[in-house]
């Protein structure tokens, strides 16, 4: 388990954003520049729930990669790619 003196919970960080009255929009751009640094999957699976992310870039999800399920879309159809 983290320390979360030094990293809240998610929950923790959405719910302070949440009481200084932050937009979804604004929260929503939070979590996609923590995503971008690569610290949200490692939050988001700590959480121990189904997470459904999307990207064009792979190299975003190098990290959960062993973790993870991916599906692409393939002439329109949904495919599941095999590891």
């Amino acid at each position: 388990m983290p320390d979360e003196t030094i990293r809240p919970p998610l929950r923790t960080l959405v719910a302070g954003l949440n009481q200084i009255g932050l937009k979804p929009t604004g929260i929503i751009a939070i979590l996609q520049a923590i995503k971008t640094a690569g610290a949200l999957q490692a939050e988001l699976a700590e959480l121990g729930s189904q997470v459904w992310m999307t990207s064009a870039d792979p190299a975003l999800f190098a990290e959960v990669s062993d973790d993870a399920m991916f599906v692409d879309v393939v002439e329109g159809r949904l495919q599941i790619r095999k590891k």
